[in-house]
């Protein structure tokens, strides 16, 4: 099962993400975000979403969210 671990760089302001494909493979990238709404920055996420199905980004994305919205204490 495809898998995913998020950490969040406050000082980058960046979401730093590793994709556990189900063959073994690892996939990192970054999803850069602005410190003052939280938005992401994510120009590239059809090209996941091709890759994972749209579905599992979007459980990613929310995921994300939260966690940079708990980072900067919103």
């Amino acid at each position: 099962m495809t898998s995913y671990t998020v950490e969040i760089d406050t000082g980058m302001n960046c979401a730093m993400v590793e994709v556990k494909e189900n063959s073994g493979d690892v996939v990192d990238f970054q999803i850069d975000y602005s410190p003052s709404s939280g938005k992401l920055d994510f120009h590239d996420r059809w090209l996941l979403e091709r890759d994972y199905g749209a579905e599992f980004i979007a459980a990613m994305v929310k995921d994300i969210e939260g966690k940079i919205k708990a980072a900067l204490g919103k």
